[in-house]
C-alpha cells in the first residue's frame, strides 16, 4: 500500500493523525479516542481535565466524517447549511452567511467514490449535546453530509445513560441542527423532570416508613 492509499484509508476510517486531528487544540475525547482513555491509571498530564469532561459530559466538539460534494482544502470552514443559519446574533459567521461550526482537518479524493474529509464540528448548542450524524453542513460553502467513521468512539468513560438517551431522541426526531438542538434540550428537560419526580417519590416513601416506625415505637409507651 502506497502513502496516498494509506492516507485515503486513514481518512475514511476516521483515524486522527498528528498535525491534522491530533494537535494541542483538541483533546482525545474530541478526536473520537474515548476507547484509548483510562481514568483509573496513574496520574498523567490532562487526566483531571478529561475526568471533568467525562463527569459533566462537557465535550464541545467532535471529529466526524464528511461526505463532500467536491474537492476541499484542509482548514476550510464548516458552517451551518442555510436552513440551520438561525444562529444567535452574537455567533461568528462565514462568508457564506452560516454559523461557523468547525474546520476541515483532512481531505481525500476517493476517485470513483467521490470526496471525503474529516473535520471537527461543534456538538453543543444551548447547553446540551446535539447529535450530528446525518445533518447537512457547508464546507467552504459547498454542501456536505456528516457521517460516522469506524474508528471513532464517542461514549465517555463515565458519561451517564441519560445523555445518550437525550441524544438518541434528538437524532430520531429531526434532521436539522436547530431542530435537533431543540429536541435535545426538551429531552434533557424531560429527563430532569423524571429524575426530580423519582426523587420526590423516594423521599415520600422514606417519610412514610419513618412515620410508621415512629408510630410503632409509640404504641408500647401508650400501653
Amino acid at each position: 500500500m502506497g502513502e496516498a492509499d494509506w492516507e485515503r484509508a486513514r481518512i475514511t476510517q476516521g483515524r486522527p493523525a498528528a498535525g491534522a486531528e491530533l494537535t494541542a487544540d483538541f483533546n482525545p475525547y474530541e478526536a473520537g479516542l474515548c476507547h484509548a482513555v483510562s481514568l483509573d491509571k496513574g496520574c498523567y498530564i490532562g487526566q483531571e481535565t478529561l475526568a471533568k469532561l467525562s463527569n459533566t459530559n462537557g465535550v464541545k466538539q467532535q471529529l466526524w466524517g464528511l461526505q463532500l460534494s467536491c474537492r476541499a482544502t484542509p482548514g476550510a470552514a464548516i458552517t451551518a447549511a442555510p436552513a440551520e443559519a438561525a444562529a444567535d446574533s452574537g455567533s461568528s459567521s462565514s462568508s457564506a452567511g452560516g454559523e461557523v461550526l468547525g474546520r476541515l482537518t483532512s481531505y481525500a479524493n476517493l476517485e470513483k467514490s467521490g470526496h471525503f474529509g474529516l473535520g471537527y464540528i461543534r456538538c453543543r448548542k444551548g447547553g446540551v449535546q446535539v447529535p450530528l450524524k446525518g445533518i447537512t453542513v457547508l464546507v467552504d460553502g459547498q454542501p456536505a453530509k456528516v457521517v460516522d467513521v469506524p474508528y471513532a468512539t464517542r461514549q465517555l468513560p463515565t458519561a451517564g445513560a441519560a445523555a445518550g438517551t437525550a441524544a438518541g431522541a434528538a437524532e430520531a426526531s429531526a434532521d436539522s441542527l436547530q431542530d435537533r438542538a431543540a429536541a435535545a434540550k426538551q429531552a434533557k428537560q424531560a429527563e430532569k423532570a423524571a429524575q426530580e419526580a423519582a426523587k420526590a417519590e423516594r423521599l415520600k416513601a422514606m417519610q412514610e416508613r419513618l412515620a410508621a416506625f415512629q408510630a410503632a415505637q409509640q404504641k408500647p409507651k401508650q400501653q
